[in-house]
């Protein structure tokens, strides 16, 4: 089980680490809100990147938001909001932040579909802010690239701890003395990310520490169980792939999501939903 990192240890480990910076238009963008720069100064903002620009307008004509057809970026920003357009420019510069390897290609694409998953059963639920979900999900697994990219045998290790998640956090640690859930974490430290978001990617192999409070933040014990279970939806509900660990998690994340299993039939159609 990782322990919070000291101030000290975190920086032992990234003297072996190469991590992204806090990209240059993401602290930009966080300075112009923490400011109270109104919507139109944003939309200028994001305007100077038309990557940011294109996601904006994507996200702001999905079924979520668009009541009708957006082709202006200031009616996009307006559309979405300032918490909104920090999650989008906040997945954005992460994405473009860490460079996959081509054994990876899939992975921002499965990442940001159980990204929506997990923010659409937030709002349906009233589990926790849709936005928060969302970029728990993509932060979650980050690590795993980093390590990829800084250390091209990780594939190896990756591919063992893949057949046994039940011991993933131990596979790593046995082969490279870290492991994908320190480095994200740091990484998501180093972004200035929310604590309880910092907590919970640490920790989210840890699903004995649910429901005690004393070990795991409730806040951190939603975002891991919500994206677990948006995980399972996507891969075992919807393609139809097997999950050999879910059975031995199921209740407990459940259980800390106040869901029944006879709500399964329901939590699919959510997922199917979100991915239109």
């Amino acid at each position: 089980m990782p322990q919070a990192l000291s101030d000290a240890e975190a920086a032992q480990l990234l003297k072996s680490l190469t991590l992204p910076p806090l990209p240059q238009s993401l602290a930009e963008f966080r300075r112009a809100k923490a400011a109270g720069a109104d919507l139109a100064d944003m939309s200028d903002l994001i305007g100077r990147d038309l990557s940011l620009a294109a996601a904006v307008l994507k996200i702001a004509n999905s079924p979520a938001f668009a009541s009708r057809q957006l082709n202006n970026l200031q009616d996009a920003v307006m559309v979405l909001g300032a918490d909104n357009l920090d999650m989008v420019v906040t997945s954005v510069t992460l994405k473009n932040a860490i460079p996959l390897a081509p054994i990876l290609r899939a992975f921002w694409d499965d990442a940001t579909q159980i990204a929506a998953i997990a923010s659409h059963l937030a709002r349906r639920w009233n589990l926790i802010k849709p936005e928060q979900a969302y970029l728990f999900c993509l932060f979650r697994d980050c690590g795993i690239p980093v390590l990829t990219q800084r250390f091209p045998a990780y594939i190896a290790t990756l591919a063992r701890a893949m057949e046994d998640p039940a011991n993933f956090i131990r596979i790593e640690m046995d082969s490279r003395s870290t492991s994908h859930v320190v480095v994200g974490y740091l990484l998501a430290r180093s972004w200035f990310m929310p604590s309880a978001m910092n907590e919970a990617i640490l920790h989210h192999h840890d699903f004995d520490q649910l429901g005690d409070d004393e070990l795991l933040e409730p806040e951190s014990a939603r975002l891991i169980t919500l994206a677990r279970l948006a995980e399972y939806l996507l891969f075992s509900r919807l393609r139809r792939d097997a999950d050999p660990h879910w059975p031995h998690i199921q209740a407990a994340i459940l259980a800390e999501l106040g869901f029944d299993i006879s709500l399964m039939s329901e939590l699919t159609e959510v997922a199917t939903d979100a991915l239109k």
